[in-house]
C-alpha cells in the first residue's frame, strides 16, 4: 500500500544529483530544514527565523512542530550565506521583527 503523499516532503533530484556534493554538512542540515518548510507545505517560500532553524518550532499549546537544525547560531547564518552565495536559495530580507523568508532556487 502506498502511503499518503502529505506525511513526506518532495526535495528536487538536482539536490542529490548535482548539489549535496558541494555541501558541507550544516549547509545541508539548513537546505533541508528550509525544504521542509517550503515543499513540504506545499510553499515555494516561507519566513523561518534562525531561532527555528536553530530550535526548531513550539506551538502556544507547548506542543513541538519540529526540533530544528541542532545547529548553532552561527553555523546556521554562515549555512545561509553560503547557500545563498552558491545561488542554491534567495534570502528576503524581513524588516523589524519580521523573519527572513527564504526560497531554494530552481536549478
Amino acid at each position: 500500500m502506498k502511503p499518503p503523499d502529505d506525511h513526506y516532503t518532495k526535495v528536487p533530484n538536482v539536490f542529490f544529483d548535482d548539489i549535496l556534493k558541494h555541501l558541507n554538512m550544516g549547509e545541508v542540515k539548513v537546505y533541508l530544514y528550509l525544504a521542509r518548510h517550503t515543499f513540504g507545505y506545499q510553499k515555494d517560500v516561507d519566513k523561518v527565523s534562525l531561532s527555528q532553524f536553530c530550535k526548531g518550532i513550539k506551538r502556544s499549546a507547548g506542543k513541538r512542530l519540529d526540533s530544528g537544525t541542532g545547529l548553532a547560531r552561527g553555523t546556521v547564518i554562515a549555512a545561509l550565506r553560503s547557500l545563498e552565495s552558491k545561488e542554491i536559495i534567495v534570502r528576503r530580507k524581513g524588516r523589524g521583527t519580521i523573519p527572513h523568508t527564504y526560497e531554494i532556487c530552481e536549478q
